[in-house]
């Protein structure tokens, strides 16, 4: 099992709210990310990972990952979960890029 903490983040100056989904998380299982009713204006999205806490297994890694919704569906994205069991994340939907590409 893998613990999550949801957070959205809004571009705006003021905050928007959004509803969102995500799959069941496991460990390297294919995860989705549903975002609605959200402002076409907030385009593109991503969702950072961020991983907290003791880790499950000696030297495991803390990668955080920044993933885009850069599919054929600016809505959903599909992703393998690349952090051991155990594992405690904070889950971001954001409307910016927390980085220039």
């Amino acid at each position: 099992m893998i613990f999550v903490n949801f957070l959205i983040v809004a571009a705006a100056s003021s905050a928007q709210a959004y509803n969102w989904d995500i799959s069941q998380l496991q460990q390297c299982a294919t995860t989705t990310v549903t975002v609605t009713n959200v402002n076409d204006s907030v385009l593109p999205l991503d969702l950072l990972l961020i991983p907290y806490g003791p880790s499950p297994l000696s030297g495991a890694s803390k990668t955080i990952y920044e993933i885009p919704f850069n599919g054929s569906d600016p809505y959903k994205i599909d992703f393998q979960l690349k952090y051991p069991a155990g594992t405690q994340l904070v889950c971001l939907v954001n409307a910016m890029l927390l980085h220039y590409p």
